[in-house]
């Protein structure tokens, strides 16, 4: 009976990474291609939350297709079309370096970002002043997103951290926090029942 129940949390457990793993797998993939995608700025250095958000605040000013400066840097449009973006603040900004091989954010050659929810903008720095960075619009996405971790994908410029800009009220995700708190409750009542309390 014991090893019936045992096999039955088991097999609970692995349904809930199947369903972790399902979801982490359905991460919108953010490129230089991407409908989010703003531009980019060359050099991109210094790499502090101020700067960034002053490169950020000239780019998106700018008109599809179009080139400008700030502070040196030379920005490049993309062709994609945005309509009254607002100005990025480095005011609760938040700065993740490239960890590679961290598996909690790395997975087959990209980096998973969570949003949660309330961020405008994520800029991404790739290998210094031989690429610099590459900043999309976030304000419509919630949850986990992936960037590249070399662009482009052929190893050439690696991507060294990662900043979004513009924080927003954050409300839960959509549903993987409730399933784990419910089958964290299972797994209490099951461990319950199994030594007979």
């Amino acid at each position: 009976m014991k090893t019936r129940y045992m096999m039955s949390v088991a097999a609970l457990l692995a349904l809930a990474c199947f369903l972790g793993v399902t979801q982490t797998s359905s991460a919108l993939l953010l490129t230089l291609s991407s409908d989010e995608y703003i531009g980019q700025s060359n050099d991109g250095a210094p790499a502090d939350a101020i700067t960034d958000a002053a490169r950020i605040n000239a780019l998106i000013v700018l008109a599809a297709n179009d080139t400008g400066s700030v502070a040196g840097d030379l920005l490049t449009r993309s062709d994609n079309e945005f309509v009254d973006l607002p100005e990025a603040t480095p005011v609760g900004s938040i700065k993740q370096d490239f960890a590679e091989g961290d598996p909690a954010i790395t997975v087959g050659g990209t980096t998973l970002i969570d949003l949660g929810s309330g961020w405008m903008y994520l800029l991404a720095k790739y290998d210094g002043q031989n690429f610099g960075d590459a900043i999309w619009y976030v304000g419509d996405l919630s949850g986990v997103v992936e960037i590249p971790d070399n662009i482009p994908t052929d190893n050439q410029w690696g991507l060294s951290h990662w900043a979004l800009f513009n924080p927003g009220t954050s409300v839960p995700d959509s549903g993987v926090t409730a399933m784990l708190l419910g089958m964290a409750m299972l797994g209490l009542a099951g461990l319950k029942r199994l030594i007979g309390g």
